[in-house]
């Protein structure tokens, strides 16, 4: 069928003068109006393609231009029985004028799967071991090899599986295996056909063990000496504390489907917890023998479940680095330090000139890696006098310190530095300055 269709005037921004290498003639002129015809049957439900026109442009000189259909782009709304009016796109312009495009009735719709190779699982449940990765509840159904076929009164085509849909029977589900599983395939909302799939068993294809990010044993500290399995992966923004994430180590599990998934540990996991000539002894974490005076300590654990492949290698190892406590950060919390004084003097104190509003204090605290509470520094040492303090002293200081030129109310930037242990740590601060206390 071939019918031609007036395309309106281009819109002015998409106006320019076609070279002789682009058009049929020599002349230059404004493209004022386009002609097209279509070549192909179109179907209800369908989407109208530029590729199934020939397009042909006017100039405002009266030449005939070639118009590439690949410079056309047309609505993909889908068509309704008879005459479509289209919205057309110019070079990426929309024009301002539409094309009318015949759509005919579908009177059968046959599906032939017979080059259908997709292989389906089922879905599982769990947490998945990827961070902001969720378990899929359903898959994509993959519509390579399927032909879909329309019939319409005087013909057929195959049409193009992007204009179609294909989603499960109602009363079917991804969540277990079964065999002749039915998919509805819909052309719009009208013209429907079936046809069937497998969905296959979801098994385990292999194992790994991982640790929480950062995860350590520390050697000197009593709570955090122990291996862990980890527990609420992932877990942010709540502040439950049976819902916390607790770090440690952990396994996942890749399925056949692609899934990479928590293994829970209960009835799940074991560990290697001895070996004795060719006997190896399996049993809890907590059963393992861990040598603090190393650094660092390898666990190898065994997937024991029943959702593995026939011949799952079902051991993985993790390696657990061991240390002792550090310090990571310092925090610093300061209140009514007072405009006017220098406290960089020597034998300057933090509590001179008792200020209107209160005593000046400062409590320097070390960040602990292990996230146990640090032990505050006491000693202050103006800057002048920080060699006073003896070599295995643990102080703190601040500079700049001098405020004797500011007035109360002031903001001002500081640095404070702590020597702990014979290791210096640093820490950014900012106050506003208060007046001192009136006589």
């Amino acid at each position: 069928m071939k019918k031609s269709i007036l395309i309106g005037v281009l819109a002015a921004l998409m106006l320019f003068a076609f070279t002789a290498c682009e058009n049929n003639s020599s002349a230059i002129g404004l493209v004022d109006r386009i002609t097209a015809v279509q070549n192909v049957t179109y179907v209800v439900g369908e989407t109208a393609k530029a590729a199934d026109f020939t397009f042909t442009g006017y100039t405002t000189y009266g030449d005939e231009v070639a118009i590439d259909s690949a410079d056309v782009t047309l609505d993909d709304t889908p068509l309704v029985k008879g005459d479509n009016s289209v919205a057309v796109s110019y070079q990426g312009a929309a024009l301002s004028s539409k094309i009318t495009v015949e759509a005919v009735e579908v009177t059968g719709l046959t599906v032939d799967a017979s080059a259908d190779e997709a292989v389906y699982y089922a879905t599982v449940t769990g947490t998945s071991a990827e961070k902001d990765v969720t378990l899929p509840t359903e898959r994509k159904i993959d519509t390579t090899g399927i032909v879909v076929t329309a019939e319409y009164d005087g013909g057929s085509k195959v049409l193009d599986n992007d204009d179609l849909t294909f989603e499960l029977a109602s009363g079917e589900a991804w969540t277990s295996a079964k065999d002749d599983v039915v998919v509805n395939v819909k052309l719009g909302t009208a013209a429907t056909a079936t046809y069937k799939i497998d969905i296959e068993e979801n098994l385990i294809k292999s194992v790994a063990m991982a640790t929480t990010e950062d995860y350590v044993l520390f050697s000197d500290v009593a709570d955090k000496d122990a291996l862990a399995y980890a527990t609420n992966l992932f877990v942010e923004g709540d502040e439950t504390p049976a819902n916390n994430e607790q770090p440690g180590i952990y396994m996942v599990a890749t399925y056949q489907g692609g899934e990479v998934v928590y293994v829970v540990e209960t009835d799940n996991v074991e560990y290697v917890t001895g070996t004795s000539g060719d006997e190896t002894t399996y049993g809890a974490l907590s059963a393992i023998n861990v040598d603090l005076t190393k650094s660092s300590v390898t666990v190898t654990a065994r997937y024991k479940g029943e959702e593995g492949i026939v011949g799952l290698a079902n051991t993985a190892d993790v390696t657990v680095d061991i240390t002792k406590d550090y310090i990571t950060d310092l925090t610093v919390a300061v209140s009514n330090l007072v405009a006017g004084i220098n406290y960089g003097d020597a034998s300057s104190t933090v509590t001179e000139g008792t200020p209107a509003t209160g005593t000046t204090t400062f409590t320097v605290t070390p960040v602990m890696a292990s996230e146990e509470a640090g032990t505050a520094v006491a000693k202050f040492y103006p800057t002048a006098d920080t060699s006073k303090a003896e070599a295995d002293e643990d102080y703190w200081t601040f500079a700049p310190a001098d405020f004797s030129s500011n007035i109360a109310g002031q903001r001002v930037a500081f640095t404070v530095t702590a020597v702990i242990d014979g290791e210096t740590y640093t820490k950014d601060v900012q106050t506003n300055l208060v007046a001192a206390k009136a006589n």
